[in-house]
């Protein structure tokens, strides 16, 4: 199965951050790292792939976990729960692999 732009989008950007991060980030450091640009294009591709949905990808905290989670496993990556928040952790050196790929 091709990987969606979506998913491509964010495992880059997710890449970037466990780049800076040292590879651990919770999901409001993903919040910070987006910039205004990225959120628009992940909403414009989200809403390409699933036109019946009537909320951005990002809108509710628990479904951007999900998002999120699944391009991180995608990646080879975990998440663990502390103190009530998840925990990311993903090779940072993933970036640097055959360009990010």
């Amino acid at each position: 199965m091709q990987e969606s732009k979506f998913d491509q989008y964010l495992g880059h950007e997710l890449k970037r951050l466990a780049f800076v991060s040292g590879g651990q980030f919770k999901i409001t450091d993903v919040k910070e790292h987006l910039g205004r640009g990225d959120r628009d294009f992940l909403n414009r591709a989200y809403s390409k792939e699933k036109p019946t949905v009537y909320w951005n990808w990002d809108s509710y905290t628990d479904r951007m976990n999900r998002h999120v989670y699944r391009v991180v496993k995608a990646l080879g990556g975990a998440r663990q729960k502390i103190r009530n928040r998840w925990v990311y952790d993903l090779n940072p050196n993933l970036l640097l692999k055959n360009n990010g790929q």
